[in-house]
């Protein structure tokens, strides 16, 4: 008489008492299935290994979601920990790869109906990696009457060239992605508000962009805006900004004249650095120079202007009789500035 099977659930339930207590919480069996009640699903699985594997591989979720790379379970540290408290072979960087497309296709559907049926808006700003290449970043998020919306990121994109053209086709493939099967017409009642920054090429993106969806609403971003009227002011005073940038320079990895500012001044900081990517940083720099012109000015008149060409210089500009009045002016503006 031949062997005689045992069914699945008996089956189940042997190869559940191989998993560790904390583990087998999470299994229930339900005729010909068994469901995880930690991702949710439902499994047939035809072999103890596979359920045990399954045990371990949400390893393959949790990484992404705590933007760890993939590539880190190969540090033995690392396997030696999951190793070691889940009393379980750890799934080689390769398998948990296997997997990222699942992951990504159930954040992509928890993107689409979390957004639901409301008009979205939609920015796309572009930024360079280290390697200069040219990346492309679509973040949405949906316009709700009684509360702010979360932004999700939709579409991550290298570029060949960063121009109007490719931000324009960038931005279609996007709801395209967002919303597949849906006709232009649907789309323009939803996509209503294109956020970007004030550079020309955007500027010419949001018209083109206009042309195919009539009511979209172009809204360039204030903090730009108010960069270039803080930029506008410095072009105004060259004689305040050659100033500051020869005192910069005259303290700058020099610890001697640095010692001989705190002995003239024990109370008084070293001048804050006008830097490039901080917007508003010169305004706060120039109404310092204004506020601490004489202390400064004492100060590099009393290093030797032989010792280096940046001391040389910085004493001629703080000799000048308009540098104090161009300073003042600047000071004006600048606590005008803050004070917005």
């Amino acid at each position: 008489m031949p062997k005689q099977g045992r069914d699945f659930g008996t089956k189940v339930r042997g190869w559940l008492l191989q998993l560790q207590e904390t583990e087998r919480k999470y299994f229930v069996v339900e005729g010909q299935k068994v469901i995880c009640t930690a991702c949710c699903k439902g499994f047939q699985f035809k072999m103890p290994s596979q359920l045990t594997q399954h045990a371990v591989t949400d390893v393959h979720k949790s990484f992404p979601s705590a933007d760890i790379p993939m590539n880190k379970i190969s540090n033995p540290h690392i396997r030696g920990f999951l190793e070691k408290y889940t009393k379980k072979d750890v799934p080689s960087q390769s398998t948990l790869r296997r997997n990222i497309s699942d992951v990504y296709n159930e954040v992509i559907g928890k993107i689409r109906s979390g957004i639901g049926e409301p008009p979205i808006w939609l920015s796309i700003d572009e930024t360079t990696d280290k390697t200069s290449r040219y990346v492309a970043n679509v973040v949405i998020g949906a316009l709700n009457k009684d509360e702010p919306s979360k932004p999700h990121l939709l579409m991550s994109r290298e570029l060949a060239v960063t121009n109007n053209s490719t931000i324009s086709q960038l931005v279609l493939d996007a709801l395209v992605f967002l919303w597949p099967g849906q006709r232009n017409e649907e789309m323009s009642k939803k996509f209503v508000i294109l956020l970007t920054d004030g550079a020309a090429y955007m500027l010419r993106a949001g018209k083109n962009l206009k042309k195919t969806y009539p009511e979209l609403m172009h809204v360039t971003c204030l903090a730009h805006g108010l960069n270039r009227v803080a930029e506008t002011i410095k072009d105004l005073f060259p004689l305040s900004n050659r100033m500051m940038a020869s005192v910069k320079a005259v303290f700058k990895k020099a610890p001697s004249r640095i010692l001989k500012y705190k002995e003239f001044h024990p109370n008084l900081a070293l001048s804050p650095e006008p830097i490039q990517t901080r917007w508003g940083t010169w305004l706060v720099a120039a109404d310092f120079f204004a506020e601490h012109f004489d202390a400064i000015k004492s100060t590099v008149d009393s290093l030797d202007k032989s010792d280096a060409a940046s001391i040389k210089n910085a004493q001629n500009l703080l000799g000048m009789q308009s540098l104090r009045m161009n300073l003042c002016t600047c000071q004006l503006i600048s606590r005008f500035w803050l004070k917005r």
